[in-house]
């Protein structure tokens, strides 16, 4: 029963088909020509009623699209504007134009259309032979038609070239073998996009979509080209690209209220020109104003163009593909003339044997197509494209300009150079941190800051990083030259001091200051004054090991013979006990003292140079300076610090010393300037301790002037002074004599008991005492003390009563090699200095009883 029933549909079915009318609809433009060029040109955007359609019958198409069919005429001129020229001799092209009504099945259909033969399609194994009167295939206008018209197509390898569709998809020419555009894919598009919102310094944008592969394509590729740029988006919408889908307006308006709310400045849209119509309503409606990129989808629109009150949205810039002028088709516009048909078999039939046998054969010669035109080489690349690239649009309302200034469209400020970006949860939205030293960045809207390069440094917050100012002591700043000025003033003094001792060499003055002595001071000041020399220019290692050990070895000489002068008066005038005086006197032997106190400050400069010797200064400076101060270090501080401190131990030596024999006359003696110029150098040099702790950067000029004002205290103590009296002084004689008068009236009140051998009065007016006195050897000259080298006694001698005080002039007063010192007069009988050495004789002549 149930076979039967369905035979009896089948049988039916059958009668009802073979009942039927084939009915063709012929293409609404056609001419005809030895090759068909067939067109699919969206003329009208909508087919009515489309999901109310349930059965397969005629689609009925409305809403009339300016741009589609000024494309179209476009096309139609060409193909005249070839044929009248005779481009191809002895060939007419002929056109046949299909309306898709911008949709992918109307689409399909109009292609069965141009390929089929006698109203049919066939269906073959091997299309080979397949030779349809429609060549090649312009069009679609919208990559969701071209998308499924190049998908059949690629069945027969059947050339499809297309001036609009640019979705990303269409250049695989595995999925679309025949498929050729003159316009660049939208990945570069996408790129274009990204590249114009960099320019503009915008990070923040919406985007809003269609859900066709168009729309998908440059929806996923933006996404990823904005990632990598650094671009955030803020929000992102995809809206069902069929005008009449029931959703559409609905998701239209949560679009736009999200557009409104949102913060982005600035909206991706890419959308078809009725559906952006209606968003920009909605814009309209509410009053916002954005500003908005468009595709190359509706950036030519004149629908959207015209709308009421499109200036309240705010600017609008798009991407349109790079275009021409055609000469005379504005002409063509005007009157739009329309030839006649021409249909001829014949010709046709010969043609074909001089063209292609084939689509396949053509497409492969288009694909090789390369010309230039308006000096711009075009050829398709292995993808099928061509890169001319794009035109940006801005659109501009009728009247005044309103953009005064470029907008801003960000989460965040831009961070500004010198200081990089400490993101958030979304990368676009951050807070901007100084870089801090030693790191840079030159460019707005870092992502971190750059370390500086070798020999270089930066500041907090530095755009750029800079060598660091070497600084040190340069022969032309201030500082070096009033130290220069003080080292030349000072070895003038010790020239001019030099002079004065040898030319007055034979006075008393000098030959009491040691003339010996006092020029091995000069020359120990003079390399001392040398060291300080050495403190100026840029520092090296053998500077640094100079300055050091000059300073060292010369002052130290300086005070080893002020040392000597010490000993020298401390034995003269304090050793009185005999015990004592002989053991003291054995040590005196002031070259020896010299050389070995000197020797002991060069063993430890020696020392000091082999285990950890001065070097330059290699500590970096602070992060926060770009100066870095150029100076010697002074490798070991132990070596430093014994080094300065051998020298304090010998001025205190000598400041003890001098001390002890404070109460012995300064005619005579040096005991008051050795006090005073050791004083000076010990308070120098520790006020220097503080300094070279805390390793100021005025270090250097801290100890050459130290340096300076010790020398200089030495000068001006031990030989400004004898300079001046030698010169200029008068009397020195007498005044020497009353000094020691005075001593020997104030010797009464101290213990002369170990200290006096021996007493002989002689008989008459005269008398005579005689002191022991400490020996003196033979290298050391008069000027030692006053003393005879070869006399150990002081003569007093007395000439008459009368006279209490002979003159200079009288010859028992004579400092030359003689057997006496100095000689002062004594009234006749006891006198205050003979008492007491009286009382003493007779003490010893009872115990020898």
């Amino acid at each position: 029963m149930c076979l039967r029933l369905l035979s009896l549909v089948l049988w039916a079915a059958l009668v009802q088909v073979s009942q039927m009318n084939v009915n063709i609809s012929p293409p609404k433009a056609f001419m005809d020509g030895d090759v068909i060029i067939g067109i699919l040109s969206s003329i009208h955007s909508t087919i009515d009623n489309l999901q109310d359609r349930v059965r397969p019958k005629e689609f009925t198409c409305s809403n009339f699209d300016q741009i589609s069919f000024v494309r179209m005429l476009a096309a139609i001129y060409t193909i005249d504007s070839i044929n009248e020229a005779n481009f191809l001799p002895g060939v007419r092209l002929g056109y046949a134009v299909y309306d898709p009504c911008a949709d992918a099945t109307k689409a399909l259909h109009s292609v069965e259309q141009m390929l089929s033969t006698n109203g049919s399609l066939p269906v073959m194994d091997d299309y080979s032979e397949f030779r349809p009167q429609v060549k090649v295939i312009l069009g679609a206008r919208y990559s969701l038609l071209t998308i499924p018209v190049a998908k059949l197509l690629s069945l027969y390898l059947f050339p499809q070239i297309s001036t609009t569709s640019s979705a990303v998809v269409l250049s695989d020419k595995l999925k679309f073998p025949g498929f050729l555009r003159v316009i660049p894919s939208d990945v570069y598009q996408s790129e274009a996009m990204v590249e114009l919102i960099r320019d503009f310094e915008w990070n923040w944008v919406g985007l809003v979509s269609m859900d066709d592969d168009y729309g998908k394509g440059i929806h996923q590729r933006f996404l990823k080209d904005a990632e990598e740029a650094g671009v955030c988006v803020a929000y992102e919408h995809v809206i069902p690209h069929y005008l009449g889908h029931a959703e559409s307006k609905k998701l239209i308006k949560e679009v736009a209220k999200k557009i409104k709310h949102s913060d982005a400045q600035v909206v991706i849209v890419v959308l078809r020109p009725e559906l952006v119509k209606v968003l920009f309503e909605e814009m309209i409606n509410s009053s916002t104003t954005r500003i908005w990129i468009a595709s190359d989808a509706w950036s030519r629109s004149t629908d959207v163009a015209t709308m009421k009150d499109i200036d309240k949205v705010g600017d609008i810039l798009g991407f349109s593909f790079i275009s021409g002028k055609i000469t005379g088709f504005e002409q063509y516009l005007q009157n739009l003339p329309i030839g006649p048909g021409v249909r001829n078999d014949f010709i046709v039939e010969y043609k074909q044997k001089d063209c292609p046998a084939d689509s396949p054969e053509l497409r492969e010669k288009l694909q090789k197509v390369n010309f230039t035109l308006d000096g711009k080489t075009h050829f398709f690349n292995k993808d099928g494209d061509f890169k001319d690239g794009y035109d940006v649009i801005m659109w501009e309302p009728d009247g005044d300009h309103r953009r005064a200034e470029i907008p801003v469209s960000r989460c965040s400020p831009p961070c500004p150079p010198g200081s990089s970006k400490k993101v958030s949860n979304v990368s676009c939205c951050y807070s901007c941190t100084l870089c801090i030293e030693g790191y840079y960045s030159d460019r707005p809207d870092e992502d971190d800051c750059h370390p500086c390069p070798n020999d270089t440094w930066s500041q907090k917050g530095w755009t750029k990083c800079e060598p660091r100012t070497v600084k040190y002591l340069q022969w032309s700043d201030p500082y070096p030259i009033a130290l220069l000025v003080g080292v030349g003033v000072g070895l003038l003094l010790l020239i001019i001091v030099f002079v004065c001792f040898i030319v007055y060499r034979n006075t008393v003055l000098i030959k009491s200051a040691n003339l010996l002595m006092s020029c091995f001071m000069m020359v120990g000041l003079a390399v001392s004054f040398g060291s300080v020399v050495l403190f100026m220019g840029e520092p090296s290692i053998h500077l640094c090991r100079a300055q050091q050990t000059m300073y060292a070895l010369g002052f130290t000489l300086c005070v080893s013979c002020i040392l000597v002068k010490a000993i020298r008066t401390f034995l003269a005038f304090m050793a009185f006990d005999p015990v004592r005086h002989h053991r003291l006197k054995k040590i005196y032997k002031p070259l020896i003292i010299m050389v070995l106190a000197t020797s002991v400050q060069g063993l430890v400069c020696v020392f000091w140079l082999i285990y950890d010797t001065p070097d330059v200064d290699q500590t970096p400076p602070s992060n926060q300076s770009m100066i870095h101060v150029l100076q010697c270090s002074e490798g070991s501080n132990v070596g430093f610090g014994v080094m300065h401190g051998y020298i304090a131990l010998l001025a205190l030596i000598c400041f003890l010393l001098a001390f002890k024999g404070r109460k012995v006359p300064h005619d005579f003696s040096e005991t008051g300037i050795i006090i005073f110029s050791m004083l000076i150098h010990l308070f120098v040099w520790l006020c220097f301790i503080p300094i070279y702790i805390t390793k100021n950067e005025s270090r250097p000029i801290v100890q050459a002037s130290a340096i300076l004002v010790s020398n200089y205290g030495i000068i001006f103590c031990h030989f400004i002074p004898k300079c001046y009296r030698a010169i200029w002084g008068k009397n020195t004689t007498e005044q020497i004599r009353a000094g020691l008068l005075k001593f020997s009236e104030l010797s009464k009140r101290t213990s002369v008991d170990s200290g006096l051998k021996d007493l002989v009065m002689d008989s008459g007016s005269h008398c005579s005492v005689s002191f022991a006195l400490p020996p003196f050897t033979s290298s050391e000259s008069l000027t030692d003390s006053g003393f005879l080298p070869t006399s150990r006694h002081l003569s007093l001698t007395s000439a008459s009563p009368q006279s209490t005080s002979p003159s200079a002039e009288d010859l028992s007063f004579n400092l030359s090699h003689a057997d006496f010192v100095f000689v002062t007069t004594a009234p006749e009988g006891p006198t205050a200095l003979e008492r007491p050495v009286m009382a003493v004789r007779q003490r010893l002549r009872r115990r020898s009883m």
